[in-house]
């Protein structure tokens, strides 16, 4: 037998036993490395002809194999790794490598925070109007229950280290939506607002080697979160010493979700601190489960008990904050509803997100009142409901307003369970909502308004 010929049987052996092998040895060190579905989507399923039909079948089966190939997670890790370590490139779209190691969450699926850190994001003063009209309405609602209302807004990453963004970023405007939001709070509303970027700036400014936020995950450190933490407790009246003031000490940081995004292990320069030197207070940890509460409680902090509706930005504040008051209730935004608030009965309620989802401010209605519409046979049907229930018992007044006048609909009524307004379906109008403490209250502490 020729050489050429030898060459190209072993090609062919080669070939096949790289297919068979693996599916052979699989079921034996499937038991010793990771098998589990890694990535955010539904992979394909094995077909079956009756369902996908013969045609169908050879391009379903692709996809399937292609899903579940033996060492599938194991072939992409190698090829991030390469993409990572030795191109410097992300393996997918939610990700950006930035200068000096930094990475940045970039999808476009999820408010994309680069770019609205970059300015590409702004919104209309018809949206701050609307916005700011919600957020009113909500805290006329806390007051009149003697609860303080508070906003805590942590900055993107990419708001505090636009200069370790890769160079193919520019600034589009200075001035950014979370910029305009916190603007036109400030001058058209009595909202109390907690935006503490320019004290993370200042920080970062005179202090170069401290990182505020890890280079490998989306979050500030416990460096970041302190700052944050401080300027929130002053804007609650609680004195706390600033960082520079305290003793704080390297480590090495843990958090990496960025890198995990791009099926990486990378931690190297990224940085934590230990802090010391504050009063904690003897504080009580009860509960810490990130999933659901983050719970403290202390005999000797101020009186006062505060609820925080939070996100993931609340992990490196909760000890700071969690340290400062009587009682901390901080509860994941998944798990949160209004009814708690009545449950839990603060002095304060923080209402904390990330800049990036700013927005959701403008869904927020913690309301005496619940409305919603549907059509159905040629009507309109609108359902004025009792949302969140108090130990008081306010009454409403409900208007109906169209072309031809004003009509009364509920007057000085304790709110229903539910009342359906119910109109034609080719009729425009407006529902007006007044809800007052008493039969007797001079003013009303809530309005709402649903146009129709």
């Amino acid at each position: 037998m020729k050489s050429r010929e030898i060459k190209d049987n072993l090609i062919i052996v080669l070939f096949f036993a790289l297919l068979i092998v693996p599916t052979l040895v699989f079921p034996i060190y499937s038991l010793f490395v990771e098998t589990a579905n890694l990535e955010k989507r539904k992979l394909a399923e094995y077909p079956h002809v009756a369902d996908v039909g013969i045609e169908g079948y050879p391009s379903s089966f692709e996809a399937y194999w292609n899903d579940h190939i033996p060492f599938r997670n194991q072939l992409i890790s190698v090829n991030n790794n390469i993409d990572y370590f030795v191109f410097k490139v992300p393996s997918n779209n939610m990700v950006e490598i930035g200068k000096n190691g930094w990475l940045f969450y970039s999808n476009d699926d999820d408010s994309n925070p680069i770019k609205q850190s970059l300015g590409m994001r702004n919104v209309d003063d018809n949206y701050l109007a609307a916005t700011a009209d919600a957020l009113v309405n909500s805290e006329r609602v806390l007051n009149s229950l003697g609860i303080e209302f508070v906003i805590f807004l942590a900055p993107n990453k990419a708001t505090i280290y636009k200069e370790q963004l890769p160079d193919c970023y520019e600034v589009v405007n200075e001035v950014t939506s979370i910029d305009q939001f916190v603007k036109y709070m400030r001058e058209n509303t009595d909202l109390r607002i907690v935006y503490p970027k320019e004290a993370l700036l200042e920080f970062k400014e005179e202090n170069p080697d401290v990182d505020l936020y890890y280079k490998k995950d989306g979050h500030w450190n416990h460096a970041g979160g302190y700052i944050a933490a401080r300027e929130l407790a002053l804007e609650l009246g609680v004195e706390m010493p600033r960082l520079q003031d305290l003793e704080y000490r390297e480590i090495a940081g843990t958090n990496q979700d960025l890198a995990i995004t791009l099926n990486v292990k990378d931690l190297s320069g990224n940085k934590d601190y230990e802090i010391s030197g504050y009063s904690d207070y003897e504080t009580v940890t009860d509960m810490w489960n990130f999933d659901t509460y983050f719970k403290y409680h202390s005999e000797n902090a101020d009186s006062r008990r505060l609820l925080v509706r939070r996100d993931s930005y609340s992990t490196a504040v909760s000890d700071y904050i969690g340290s400062q008051f009587a009682y901390t209730n901080m509860i994941n935004r998944y798990k949160f509803s209004d009814q708690a608030i009545i449950d839990e009965k603060p002095d304060i309620f923080v209402y904390e997100s990330v800049e990036r989802y700013f927005t959701d401010l403008g869904w927020m209605h913690f309301s005496y009142v619940g409305l919603k519409s549907d059509v159905s046979d040629g009507e309109k049907h609108i359902s004025i409901n009792h949302w969140v229930k108090t130990e008081n018992n306010p009454v409403i007044y409900v208007y109906k307003t169209t072309e031809s006048g004003t009509e009364c609909i509920l007057e000085n009524s304790i709110i229903p369970d539910d009342v359906i307004v119910s109109v034609p379906e080719t009729e425009s109008g407006q529902i007006r909502i007044e809800v007052y403490l008493s039969s007797w209250g001079d003013e009303p502490v809530e309005i709402r308004n649903f146009s129709y």
